[in-house]
């Protein structure tokens, strides 16, 4: 995710080998889901847009999904 610190507007880089469904959802530091978007199925590289612009300062942990994975990281909003 990047930049990160982020601001408004991140991307998320991606390679995906193989046809799979992306989404990715953020929570706060209670655990607690605040905000979610599903790319549908995508393959390739791929720099997904992610909008934080609604999302009070602090932080998040943006967890990453991808087929049946999923990766998470943490990321501050200024």
């Amino acid at each position: 995710i990047a930049p990160n610190p982020m601001n408004d507007l991140s991307f998320i880089k991606l390679d995906l080998q193989n046809n799979e469904e992306v989404s990715v959802e953020i929570y706060n530091n209670f655990g607690q889901l605040i905000s979610g978007r599903n790319y549908g199925n995508l393959v390739g590289k791929q720099s997904l847009p992610f909008d934080a612009g609604n999302l009070a300062k602090g932080m998040y942990h943006a967890k990453i999904n991808i087929g049946t994975q999923f990766v998470t990281r943490s990321v501050i909003v200024q």
